[in-house]
C-alpha cells in the first residue's frame, strides 16, 4: 500500500524497467524540448541526461518511447498544437478535426505539453491484454502498474469499439479522489498482416472535471480490484484487501 501511495517514482527504488521508465519520464515532466525540433542525436542525449544505462530494459523502453515522441512531434508540432488549444481548449476530438490528426496522436501530444500551457493532463494507455503501457497520472485519479487496472475504465470499452472516441466523467472512491474527464480512443499499431487481427492500443486522456461532476452522475470506477472498497461491483475479479487491512 505504501508503494501505491508513493507512486513508482518514489525514493524506495524502481521495481521494474517500466518503473524506471516512469521515473525517467516523470523527472522530465513528460516533455522533451530537445525532441520537439527533431534531430538524430537528440534521443541519445535525452537518455544520457536521464541516467539510463545502455543495454538495460529501461533504456530500451525509454528509447522506444522517445522515438514515438519524436515522430509525434514531427507530425504535430508544438506551436501549432498550442495555438489550436488557445482557441479550442484541451478538447482532443475538436483538436483532431481542426489539425487533421488522429485523436490518439493528439492525446499523446497534449500529455507531452508543459502543464503551464495546457493545465493538468494525464494519460494512460494499454495493449489488448490490458497491460498498462503509458502511465502519466493526474491529480485525484490513482493508477498503478503494480495492481493492474479497473475494468470499468472507458479505455477498455474503446478497445471493443475501435475508431470511436468516448468522453466520460469518472470518479474513484477515497478521500483524495476528484472527478476527472476521460477521453478514450484506440489506435492500430504495426503493419496489417494476412489472417491476423489488427493490433490495437487504447488511450485514456485525463483532465480535471467540474467539481459537481460526481453529483451530476460521473461514472463510479476504481483503481484495481484488490484496493477498491466497492463491494457491489459486477466487474470485480478478486476480493479487496482493504477490509482485512481495516480489521488489522
Amino acid at each position: 500500500m505504501r508503494y501505491l501511495d508513493d507512486g513508482p517514482g518514489a525514493d524506495g527504488g524502481s521495481l521494474s524497467p517500466h518503473d524506471e521508465l516512469d521515473r525517467f519520464l516523470e523527472e522530465a515532466g513528460h516533455h522533451f524540448s530537445q525532441l520537439e525540433a527533431g534531430g538524430d542525436g537528440d534521443i541519445d542525449g535525452a537518455l544520457l541526461a536521464g541516467g539510463l544505462r545502455a543495454g538495460t530494459g529501461a533504456h530500451d523502453l525509454a528509447r522506444t518511447a522517445l522515438e514515438a515522441y519524436r515522430a509525434d512531434a514531427a507530425a504535430l508540432p508544438q506551436a501549432g498544437l498550442l495555438d489550436a488549444v488557445g482557441t479550442l481548449g484541451v478538447a482532443p476530438v475538436a483538436l483532431a478535426q481542426h489539425l487533421g490528426a488522429p485523436v490518439a496522436r493528439v492525446c499523446r501530444r497534449l500529455a507531452a505539453m508543459p502543464e503551464e500551457a495546457v493545465g493538468p493532463v494525464g494519460l494512460i494507455s494499454v495493449d489488448a491484454s490490458g497491460a498498462i503501457l503509458t502511465l502519466k497520472p493526474v491529480g485525484g485519479f490513482i493508477a498503478t502498474r503494480l495492481a493492474g487496472a479497473c475494468p470499468l475504465w472507458p479505455l477498455f470499452r474503446a478497445m471493443v469499439q475501435p475508431g470511436m472516441a468516448l468522453g466520460i466523467d469518472l470518479v474513484q472512491p477515497g478521500r483524495g479522489a476528484r472527478p476527472v474527464h476521460a477521453l478514450a480512443c484506440t489506435e492500430e499499431v504495426g503493419a496489417p498482416q494476412l489472417n491476423m487481427p489488427p493490433q490495437l492500443r487504447a488511450y485514456m486522456l485525463l483532465t480535471p472535471a467540474s467539481p459537481d461532476a460526481e453529483a451530476k452522475g460521473a461514472m463510479q470506477v476504481g483503481t484495481s480490484c484488490r484496493i477498491c472498497p466497492r463491494d457491489d461491483c459486477a466487474a470485480r475479479r478478486e476480493p479487496s484487501i482493504l477490509p482485512q487491512m481495516g480489521a488489522a
